[in-house]
């Protein structure tokens, strides 16, 4: 049986992956801000430095979860419904992390058409490892102090404003990203202090943030097995209860399982991983125990 006979199987023998939950939806949503809420109000109870630090921990993870609820959005699997898709991936997901929901969408289709090939816009994501330990360490530096996250957020912004797009479309872009950020810094300072904006919205998003989303981009394409089959080109990590609270929310640690069918939510890989686990065999599938075995494998050589 070809891959292509596989997907048409379980398509026909399990519809009821295939089937987007608004609700579930919501309540990811929901559940990202809702972290994030109780987080910085348990440091407004304790706010001492070690609180302070494992809240940009946690405020990081989230934002790497709205991120990645953003991509649902992308992929039109988030809700029912085009425009309250599109509505809640925008306000809710991406312009809190400074990206554009429609933008993003065009881009990231590109990869999943040209995944792991030489016109695949990821790649350079994945195809300089492995590196030295030295080199993934001045990585893992300048991620948590903020160098990346700055470089990064001043080429979102210059994106904006040089974009092909019209002067109407670049001016509306900028706008709703200044208007959900004051949004976001009204929020702060409406249910805690101004100054925590900075520290647990502006902070969280220049270094944790940017951390996990370089060690989640590694663990998901770099050092794969074959970059030219669909069942080894993309990696499936059995991440722990921790890993999944501070570095790989909302399913995303099953990215193969998202390569094979893009059309599935995310909330139905963890079946879908089984059918695959059946059909195919862990051996025939691009499968680590945890980000930390990826990492080590990344770092093997210099």
């Amino acid at each position: 049986m070809t891959l292509q006979e596989f997907k048409k199987e379980v398509k026909t023998n399990h519809p009821e992956l295939f089937i987007k939950s608004t609700a579930k939806g919501i309540w990811m949503i929901a559940h990202a801000w809702l972290v994030m809420f109780f987080a910085i109000y348990f440091y407004s109870l304790f706010p001492n430095i070690l609180v302070g630090l494992l809240v940009v921990m946690i405020i990081g993870s989230r934002q790497l979860g709205i991120s990645i609820l953003m991509h649902e959005a992308a992929h039109r699997t988030l809700v029912n419904g085009k425009e309250l898709n599109n509505f809640l991936g925008s306000w809710f997901c991406s312009l809190p992390v400074i990206y554009s929901l429609q933008d993003y969408r065009q881009y990231h289709l590109e990869h999943h058409w040209n995944t792991q090939q030489s016109n695949d816009p990821d790649l350079h994501l994945s195809k300089k490892f492995p590196v030295s330990v030295a080199s993934m360490a001045r990585k893992f530096a300048r991620d948590l102090f903020g160098l990346t996250g700055l470089k990064l957020r001043y080429f979102q912004l210059k994106g904006f404003i040089f974009s092909e797009k019209s002067i109407a479309g670049k001016s509306q872009s900028l706008l709703k990203v200044i208007f959900c950020q004051s949004l976001i810094f009204g929020c702060f300072a409406l249910f805690f202090s101004y100054e925590y904006y900075f520290y647990f919205w502006l902070l969280p998003l220049l270094t944790w943030f940017q951390f996990i989303t370089r060690v989640r981009n590694i663990a998901e394409h770099a050092m794969v097995t074959n970059d030219n089959d669909p069942l080894l080109h993309a990696r499936h990590i059995n991440a722990s209860l921790l890993e999944r609270v501070f570095l790989a929310p909302y399913y995303v640690n099953y990215h193969l399982e998202h390569h094979l069918l893009m059309s599935l939510p995310c909330y139905n890989f963890k079946s879908f991983y089984q059918i695959l686990l059946k059909k195919f065999g862990e051996e025939s599938l691009e499968i680590k125990g945890s980000y930390f075995d990826v990492i080590k494998l990344a770092t093997r050589a210099g």
